[in-house]
């Protein structure tokens, strides 16, 4: 609902206008509050048209509502309700028949006294819901691990006007980030959004959501982005998850490696300086996308240890990656 007006809105409150009043007051004269909201349409008539009580309606301050026929009409407990006109707060319930069956007079808002209050609460309308639109152009795309993909994110103001947007990324896949050139744009405006892979990110597609956040409240767009396969030539890329450990003194750790792209079967090896023997893997062959256990063993005195994990293909090309041990 919008909020009250003042002398600037007083069409709104001219005879002839329609508008809807809202309260919990009683449904009839004799019977008890309803305990609901109830809403009731009310034209707008001409103060002269009113003056059939002992308090003379000042069209000044009052707006004669409803009808003289008996078929509805404001009642007690529905005082200090809104009567609203196209959206806007134009009165306040005042006061009516003790029948609750002829006119309906309410408290003007289209006058000083609007003036005021809209000044008293800053005078703004209170957030929407976010009218402006935002959309990506194009809205999917494929990118190989390890590289970079660019979309643009559109944005069109909304009834409210132009306003701030920051602008967001969430749902990446591991190791992808999102990059926006603005980080704010002003609605109307585009931004330049720019993906980023690592070596490491998993195939697969993926919905990323794209979240515009300005005062009128927030608008998603979703991109799809698909992670390719990798190119042989490249060489083999291993990874290991958990990317460090801590064990007790002659503990074993024994973390999942993952080997992507290379020319067929890749061999895994490691050397870590520190440690008894080198850590031992099953399979120790693995084809690109499988994966394999690594087995290390802590040696029994503390402390903080490097585990370089290699991976070579049958064309004799290689990748390395890095394992932390924490002997405790």
């Amino acid at each position: 609902m919008g909020q009250g007006r003042g002398l600037g809105d007083a069409a709104l409150t001219r005879p002839g206008k329609n508008g809807f009043v809202l309260g919990y007051g009683k449904t009839a004269a004799s019977g008890g509050l309803s305990g609901r909201l109830d809403k009731a349409a009310l034209p707008v008539n001409d103060a002269g048209d009113c003056q059939v009580f002992d308090v003379r309606v000042n069209p000044d301050l009052m707006v004669c509502t409803g009808y003289d026929d008996g078929h509805i009409g404001i009642c007690s407990g529905d005082s200090g309700g809104p009567y609203t006109v196209d959206g806007i707060v134009v009165g306040v319930v005042s006061w009516g028949a003790g029948n609750c069956d002829r006119y309906s007079i309410m408290s003007r808002l289209t006058n000083e006294m609007g003036d005021w209050a809209k000044n008293e609460i800053g005078g703004q309308d209170p957030p929407g819901d976010g009218k402006f639109t935002v959309g990506l152009s194009p809205s999917s795309g494929s990118v190989d691990a390890g590289r970079t993909l660019s979309t643009t994110v559109t944005s069109k103001a909304g009834d409210q006007g132009p306003e701030k947007l920051d602008l967001s990324a969430s749902g990446l896949p591991d190791g992808a980030t999102a990059t926006f050139q603005p980080t704010s744009i002003t609605s109307g405006d585009n931004a330049k959004l720019t993906f980023q892979t690592t070596a490491g990110t998993p195939k697969g597609t993926y919905k990323a959501t794209v979240t515009a956040s300005g005062p009128s409240g927030k608008k998603t767009a979703t991109y799809t982005l698909t992670v390719g396969g990798d190119s042989p030539s490249d060489g083999p890329r291993p990874s290991v998850s958990p990317s460090s450990g801590s064990v007790s003194r002659g503990g074993l750790a024994q973390p999942t490696v993952t080997v992507t792209g290379g020319t067929g079967a890749s061999r895994l090896t490691a050397s870590a300086p520190g440690l008894f023997s080198a850590p031992m893997f099953f399979p120790q062959t693995v084809e690109p996308g499988g994966t394999s256990t690594m087995t290390a063993f802590a040696p029994f005195q503390p402390g903080t240890y490097k585990v370089t994990i290699t991976a070579t293909d049958t064309a004799g090309k290689s990748g390395t990656t890095d394992y932390t041990l924490t002997v405790r």
